[in-house]
């Protein structure tokens, strides 16, 4: 993470992080902190190892406006202690409302072993699932013995 900007890099992004997009990407009228605010809400850039790159936006200024961004048009996930009062008032009103819900910290080292964990304990979850419907259905009941059959017939 930048010390000076509170930004961390874009490899880190996960969907419900307040984003800075990079000013080139803007006309310059626009090359603003208050249009370079952005929250991001999916996409599968939203996962730095997805093959996808689109991330969809909220932006932070005019909530009205939804924006479609590369993942190399983000310049990095901003630190809490960064981001504006302005955004911040922002955020909790959108949380609020219920657009969103309550952003993430941003690429902490922590917040990243956690989504890890959760993910790797979700497919675990599932391949067990798997493997244990795999055995039921499996199982085939034993036939009986000659040695039962001719005694049952016997009877």
């Amino acid at each position: 993470m930048d010390k000076d900007t509170g930004i961390d890099g874009y490899r880190v992004l996960h969907s419900g992080k307040i984003v800075a997009i990079k000013p080139e990407i803007f006309s310059p009228e626009f090359r603003t902190l208050s249009h370079q605010l952005y929250i991001a809400t999916s996409g599968s850039g939203c996962s730095p190892t997805a093959i996808g790159r689109a991330v969809y936006c909220t932006n932070l200024y005019n909530t009205d406006e939804k924006s479609r961004f590369e993942r190399a048009d983000i310049l990095g996930v901003v630190s809490p202690d960064r981001i504006p009062k302005w955004a911040q008032g922002r955020i909790a009103s959108l949380v609020e409302q219920g657009v969103i819900s309550e952003p993430r910290i941003a690429g902490t080292q922590q917040s990243a072993e956690q989504d890890q964990t959760k993910q790797y304990q979700s497919v675990k979850a599932k391949i067990e699932e798997g493997r244990q419907r795999q055995k039921d259905t499996l199982e085939v009941p034993k036939l009986p013995s000659k040695k039962q059959t001719r005694d049952e017939s016997e009877l």
